[in-house]
This record gives structure tokens, C-alpha cells and sequence, in this order.
């Protein structure tokens, strides 16, 4: 029969080893970008653009047109205060999104024999999901904010407060160093273009483009690019973002087109007044987690079985 003492020293160590069970906790780790949580329906429009690249200047032009969403909160080109894109909510422009890329033929279930097939001329549905919960295009859109930041912006230092800053130049055509905020100052140019080149002009140098732009008409289909770049640095809801893509586009699909359209973004104003911005979760990313023992041991145990 054990003593008291036995028993009691026994009762220490199992409430001692319970009592390290329940402090010990699981280690969750969780990777946050070091931006704000990107626009929605920008998201969409990338990981569509990922998925199927073609879709992008059809979907632009689907998406941001006044009509896209419901009446109520639809305006792309009303007052901040009006409704609009801001008014909605994120589950409301996801299922609006889809509904637009269903109805259009971009978006389907497919079957694994359709998925298969490269001619396929839909993006898979679930694959779409889950790129899109995967936020893989997150880091792209950043990249088009970090070159707006860190170089564009860099080059309008000497213009800050001018007309580009007011709320009719929140997206704007970059034009060889000219800044074009209307399809009418749009169209001048290209009056001028035309006047240049019956008189043998030699053309301006062609812009630097970047590997991640969106460029209309596509370089690697199109034999004979146009001798002429318009790039447009957008807000999608902007007052003159319609404006501006329209006359864009028009003329980027004209036969033969009058110009090459490379669209990037412009950063999206920073919110006031101390609120904290919304960082955004992203997954897909591993995580190592070593845990080394530091133990003093007494006895050498490195040759033990």
C-alpha cells in the first residue's frame, strides 16, 4: 500500500501535467498584406483578366457601364453621396458580377472534359471562385498602385494642385507627356496626329510599357501595331473614367486601329479623419514554424535508439 506521501507526490504530477495541456495552445499564423483591401470589383476584373486575358477591355466596358447594377445604387458618375459603387455592398457586387459574366457568356460551370479542352472559351466557374478567394490579384493591383506612387506621381510633383488633382481629372490620359482629361482633349491630339503625320512627322518616342499592362489591341495578336500609345491611369469611378475609356477604346478597335490603349490605375484616395484601413488576408502562402530544444542534458542522449 503506497504512503500518503506517495499518493500525494502522485496527485502533483498529474494535475501538473493537465495543468501544461491546458496552457499549451495551438500556434495560428496568418499572413496580412501591408495595403488596404483592394476594391472589389477590381478584383474581379483581374482574376478574370488571370484566367482569361482577352476578357479584360470587354469586361471593363461591361462592369463599369451606369447601367451594370441595380438603378437604386448603380451611378458610376454621380456624387460620392448618391449611392453607386461605394453604396454596395461586397456581397452585392460579387453576385451582380457574376450574374453580368454569366449572362455574357465569360463565365461557366464546366465539366472536367470541358476544363480539358484549351478551346474552352469560358472561364471555369469554380476555378474563378477560387482564384478570387485566393486574392491572386492582390499583389498586381499593388504593383500598378507602387509605379503610380513611386513614379508618376514622382513626375507631377511640379503640378501638384493643378486641374490633374480637381474631381474632372481623377483619371486622366497620359499622351507623351501630356495629360488629356477629356475625350474632347482627346480628340484634338489626335487632329493634330493626323495633321503630323500627312506631313511626314516623325512620331514621338514610344512610352515604356510595363510587363502586367493591359494593352488593346494585343501585341502578340496584332501583326502591325499602331504608331500611336494613349495610356489611360483610371479610376473606375471617376466622373470622366467613361469618357475617357470610351473614346479610348473606339478608336484602339477601329480598322486600322488609331492607337494603342494601355490601361493602368491610379491610387485610390487614402480615407481621413484616423479611420483605420482594412487589410486584407491572404492565403495560398506556407509558413514555417521551427521549434528547437534547448534543454541542458545531463546525460549525452545523441546515440540513444
Amino acid at each position: 500500500m503506497a504512503s500518503p506521501k506517495g499518493l500525494i507526490s502522485l496527485f502533483l504530477l498529474v494535475v501538473t501535467r493537465i495543468s501544461l495541456v491546458d496552457a499549451s495552445v495551438p500556434v495560428t499564423v496568418g499572413l496580412r498584406t501591408s495595403w488596404p483591401a483592394h476594391n472589389l470589383l477590381l478584383e474581379i476584373l483581374e482574376t478574370a483578366a488571370i484566367e482569361q486575358p482577352s476578357s479584360f477591355f470587354p469586361l471593363v466596358d461591361l462592369l463599369t457601364s451606369p447601367d451594370a447594377f441595380p438603378p437604386t445604387s448603380s451611378s458610376f458618375n454621380g456624387d460620392a453621396g448618391s449611392g453607386g459603387l461605394a453604396s454596395l455592398t461586397p456581397e452585392a457586387i460579387h453576385e451582380a458580377s457574376l450574374a453580368i459574366l454569366r449572362q455574357q457568356g465569360y463565365i461557366a460551370t464546366l465539366t472536367p472534359s470541358e476544363v480539358k479542352t484549351e478551346s474552352s472559351k469560358h472561364i471555369n466557374l469554380k476555378e474563378f471562385e477560387l482564384a478570387l478567394s485566393l486574392h491572386v490579384a492582390s499583389p498586381k493591383l499593388q504593383g500598378f498602385y507602387s509605379f503610380y506612387e513611386d513614379w508618376v506621381l514622382s513626375k507631377m510633383e511640379g503640378v501638384r494642385g493643378s486641374t490633374v488633382d480637381s474631381e474632372e481629372c481623377f483619371s486622366w490620359v497620359d499622351w507623351y507627356g501630356a495629360r488629356l482629361c477629356s475625350s474632347d482633349d482627346l480628340k484634338a491630339v489626335l487632329s493634330r496626329e493626323a495633321l503630323d503625320a500627312a506631313d511626314k512627322t516623325a512620331p514621338p518616342k514610344k512610352p515604356k510599357l510595363l510587363p502586367f499592362d493591359h494593352i488593346y489591341p494585343d501585341p502578340g495578336t496584332t501583326i502591325f501595331s499602331p504608331s500611336r500609345t494613349a495610356i489611360l491611369y483610371a479610376d473606375i469611378t471617376s466622373s470622366n473614367f467613361r469618357d475617357l475609356h470610351e473614346a479610348l477604346l473606339k478608336h484602339a478597335t477601329s480598322l486600322p486601329p488609331k492607337l494603342q490603349y494601355v490601361f493602368r490605375y491610379v491610387t485610390p484616395p487614402k480615407l481621413s479623419n484616423g479611420i483605420e484601413t482594412k487589410k486584407q488576408f491572404l492565403t495560398g502562402y506556407g509558413v514555417g514554424l521551427d521549434l528547437k530544444k534547448t534543454d541542458y542534458l545531463v546525460v549525452d542522449d545523441r546515440r540513444a535508439a
